[in-house]
């Protein structure tokens, strides 16, 4: 008799797992929440300084804390307004098909935090095979072709008129500092600073802090890398059927700053919102 009740809760728990692996999949097909057309189509008010952030997940927030949510409670509604352009998934080559789109806004300042999927993809064949066929991408992504296209991507914004432009370094992915993905992370984003000296555009240097700090912290990953998806759908597990935090996800994966191997946490988001803001009040 246990043993049946035991197994129908199991059974159970599966079906609601699947529920909600299903419903990630099914909003990684829906716009960004900063839906860019309707920007294109609204007036900006002449009174307001828009902002921009194109990214991937990571700033679209359905699977990570929403760092944009956070810039917004920190400025006057009145004077600025910020648009949140991620969508989950994306590379860099998606990112370069959407800057179109971004110009459309007419924005008075754009940040760039793109890079984590090209890393991903980078680190196994089977995981370029995958964004290739979900991102619809004409080639694997590599570090060359990240430099590429978000050259492209940041000489397109210039050359339409976009005054200002700050890139963010990666965070890294996962947290342990002698792991391949956390020294390819690195190495990225040493491109991502050099594409922003080359078009003197503004750099944040996410990346270095984050890794500083995890240097300083020492956390302990309780789980390996060769289990990122399944550390996706198990936050998602958890966030959106128990609604825990991302910080509580993440700490019971043993992260600091991430609530799966690729998204973050609240204080990820904290961290990146504290250095788009100090990079706006300069």
């Amino acid at each position: 008799m246990i043993f049946h009740i035991a197994l129908l809760s199991a059974g159970i728990l599966f079906f609601l797992a699947g529920l909600c692996i299903l419903w990630v999949w099914v909003m990684k097909g829906l716009p960004a929440r900063g839906n860019l057309k309707y920007y294109i189509r609204r007036e900006k008010p002449s009174c307001k300084k828009r902002v921009v952030f194109l990214g991937d997940s990571i700033t679209e927030a359905r699977l990570s804390a929403d760092y944009v949510a956070m810039l917004r409670k920190s400025f006057d509604s009145s004077r600025w307004e910020f648009v949140n352009g991620g969508i989950g998934g994306d590379t860099s080559y998606n990112a370069l098909s959407r800057v179109d789109e971004v110009i459309g806004c007419k924005p008075d300042m754009v940040f760039i935090l793109i890079g984590v999927n090209d890393v991903n993809a980078a680190l196994l064949p089977e995981n370029a095979e995958w964004y290739m066929w979900r991102k619809k991408l004409p080639e694997a992504p590599s570090i060359d072709n990240f430099n590429r296209d978000l050259g492209k991507t940041v000489a397109m914004l210039k050359e339409a008129g976009v005054a200002k432009i700050a890139l963010f370094s990666l965070p890294p992915v996962g947290e342990d500092p002698l792991s391949e993905e956390f020294r390819l992370t690195a190495e990225f984003s040493g491109i991502i600073r050099q594409i922003a000296e080359e078009n003197r555009a503004g750099y944040i240097p996410l990346n270095e802090e984050m890794s500083r700090i995890i240097e300083k912290e020492k956390p302990c990953p309780e789980i390996e890398y060769s289990e990122w998806e399944k550390s996706i759908y198990r936050a998602a597990f958890y966030r959106y059927l128990f609604g825990r935090s991302y910080d509580y996800i993440g700490k019971r994966n043993g992260f600091i700053f991430h609530g799966d191997y690729l998204h973050i946490n609240e204080r990820g988001a904290s961290l990146i919102a504290e250095m788009a803001c100090a990079y706006l009040e300069r």
